[in-house]
C-alpha cells in the first residue's frame, strides 16, 4: 500500500461522517411534540378551572354557585375545552402514527423522541458534538438529550392528567369518598408535580445550552467556517449542475 493511499485509509477512518437532521422520512416530527402540549395545556386549562370552580368550591345553601346567575359559563367552557382537546387528541395520534411508521423503518425509540422534542432545531449538532456543543463529551450531551425528552414528556404527562384526574374525582366524590379539597388535590396536584419536574428539566437544559452559546464563541466560528468549506465542497459533487453559479 502506497503513502497516499495509508493516509487516505487512515484520514477516511478517523474522519466523523456527517448526518442530516432530522433524520430522512421524519422532518414532520421535528419539535412537533411542543405545538400538541401547548394545545393541550390550554385545553385543559379551559376545562378544569371553571368546572373546579362550580364544583369543588364551598358555597353558601342559598347561593347560586361561583358563576352567579352566568350558569353558563362551565357549559360553554367546558364545550370549547372539548373541542380543542379533541383537535389535541388528533394531533397527538397523527404524531404516534408517524412515530410508529418511522419505527417500522428502523429508527430507534430514542431517534424519534430526540426528533419530536426538538423544539430549537439543533438536536443534530447535539448528536454529533458540532457547533457550540464540540466541547461536550458524549455523556454531557446525552444528559442534554434526555432533558429535552423528560421535559416534552412530563409536560404531556400533566396535561394528559388533569382530565383523567378530574374525572376520578368527580366519580369517588360521587361515591362520598372524595370532599372539595379532595377533589382540587387529585386533579391538579399530580400534574403540578410532572410539571415541576419538567420545568427543572427544561430550565436545566436552557441553561447549559446559553452557558455553551456564551463560552464557544471563538471555536464555534472555526468550527463553523470548517464546515461552511467541507459543504461547499460537498455541494460541487453533489449538486453537478443544478447548483447555482457564481453570477
Amino acid at each position: 500500500m502506497s503513502e497516499v493511499t495509508a493516509a487516505t485509509a487512515q484520514s477516511s477512518a478517523t474522519r466523523t461522517p456527517r448526518l442530516t437532521w432530522p433524520p430522512p422520512g421524519i422532518e414532520g416530527l421535528q419539535g412537533a411534540v411542543w405545538p400538541v402540549i401547548s394545545e393541550f395545556a390550554i385545553g385543559v386549562i379551559v376545562l378544569a378551572l371553571p368546572l373546579l370552580l362550580a364544583i369543588a368550591t364551598p358555597q353558601q345553601f342559598w347561593s347560586l354557585g361561583a358563576f352567579g346567575q352566568s350558569w353558563w359559563i362551565p357549559m360553554a367552557t367546558t364545550l370549547l375545552a372539548f373541542v380543542i382537546l379533541v383537535s389535541a387528541s388528533w394531533r397527538l395520534s397523527r404524531l404516534l402514527r408517524e412515530a410508529a411508521a418511522a419505527s417500522r423503518t428502523g429508527y430507534s425509540a430514542g431517534t424519534i423522541a430526540v426528533a419530536a422534542s426538538d423544539v430549537s432545531k439543533d438536536s443534530g449538532f447535539v448528536l454529533q458534538g458540532a457547533r457550540q456543543y464540540a466541547a461536550l463529551g458524549p455523556t454531557e450531551r446525552r444528559t442534554l438529550l434526555r432533558l429535552r425528552i423528560l421535559s416534552a414528556c412530563c409536560y404531556l404527562a400533566a396535561c394528559l392528567w388533569v382530565p383523567a384526574g378530574l374525572a376520578l374525582a368527580l366519580l369517588l366524590a360521587a361515591a362520598a369518598s372524595f370532599g372539595n379539597v379532595g377533589i382540587w388535590i387529585l386533579t391538579l396536584l399530580p400534574a403540578a408535580i410532572l410539571a415541576m419536574i419538567g420545568t427543572i428539566a427544561r430550565v436545566s437544559e436552557q441553561t447549559l445550552t446559553r452557558r455553551l452559546k456564551s463560552g464557544a464563541a471563538g471555536s464555534h466560528s472555526r468550527s463553523l467556517d470548517h464546515e461552511a468549506g467541507e459543504w461547499i465542497e460537498n455541494m460541487a459533487l453533489a449538486a453537478d449542475d443544478a447548483s447555482p453559479g457564481g453570477r
